[in-house]
């Protein structure tokens, strides 16, 4: 895979991208300020069930687990870079270094497993066979993304920008509200392993203020941002915030924050056995 695919283009293989998965270490504080948190609505859905224990894949600097923590008794985290992991345990989080497809869970199950903005970094197939190991029979299985919907006046300004400085990401970036079929993909093969049932997607809006300047800083945590050569990203950056000015000193990002969920099957009931719900 080519520097730079990574969050954009062959989404299919971002896993293989570690290089690009470990960047965002570099920035690991601007990353906890600048990405969005996700709706209560989503978190509700998530723990509906009242789970005990919960294992968050990718928990980067601890996102989403802050935000299960007053709902579940214990979250465990999963994270390689080590830059994030001391965020995400500032934070009162507790974090395993390792990939989820090396990490060894021992005897643990949980009753919840999720990834927020960070399934595509997993190798697909291998992943998906290791969740339904960790998880109990009739646990959830949650992997979400926020995806930015911006507005026509907002790619009216910014799309030129892109166009000029970073063509490659203008068509395939999803800060820009490209689409690159991930969320299709995952609901997919849950649905193909066979491991799962009550396979669902669901949407939640959200809409987050920002100045240009903090747009800005948000979108240097992207990695295909990120893989840009240190002099375009820099033109980019600068030209972005002074068209969004145009904007005004302050605009709206809608995002569209999208659920695939889906509870690991069940054993059959063989003859004469009661499966106990």
């Amino acid at each position: 895979m080519r520097p730079g695919a990574a969050e954009h283009g062959s989404a299919e293989m971002l896993h293989s991208a570690r290089t690009q998965a470990l960047s965002f270490g570099d920035g690991s504080d601007e990353y906890d300020r600048s990405r969005p948190r996700y709706p209560e609505a989503l978190i509700r859905e998530l723990v509906a069930d009242g789970p005990k224990c919960a294992l968050d894949i990718g928990t980067g600097t601890g996102v989403v687990g802050r935000q299960l923590q007053p709902h579940v008794p214990e979250v465990v985290g999963i994270e390689p870079d080590e830059r994030m992991r001391a965020v995400a345990r500032r934070r009162g989080l507790r974090v395993e270094n390792a990939t989820f497809e090396s990490w060894q869970p021992g005897s643990r199950t949980f009753d919840l497993v999720v990834s927020g903005q960070a399934w595509h970094w997993v190798e697909p197939e291998e992943g998906t066979r290791k969740v339904a190991s960790v998880l109990v029979a009739g646990g959830r299985f949650g992997v979400f993304w926020n995806f930015a919907r911006p507005s026509e006046e907002f790619l009216a300004v910014a799309s030129p920008v892109y166009r000029r400085h970073a063509p490659e990401l203008a068509e395939r970036t999803l800060l820009l509200g490209n689409d690159d079929g991930r969320v299709s993909r995952t609901a997919g093969r849950l649905r193909e392993s066979g491991e799962f049932h009550d396979l669902s997607v669901s949407t939640y809006p959200s809409s987050v203020s920002y100045t240009p300047r903090e747009w800005v800083d948000h979108i240097g945590t992207w990695s295909d941002h990120r893989a840009l050569p240190g002099q375009r990203a820099a033109a980019l950056s600068a030209e972005l915030a002074e068209a969004l000015a145009a904007l005004g000193p302050v605009f709206d990002m809608d995002y569209a924050n999208v659920l695939v969920s889906a509870r690991k099957q069940r054993p059959a009931s063989g003859p004469g056995q009661e499966v106990r719900r």
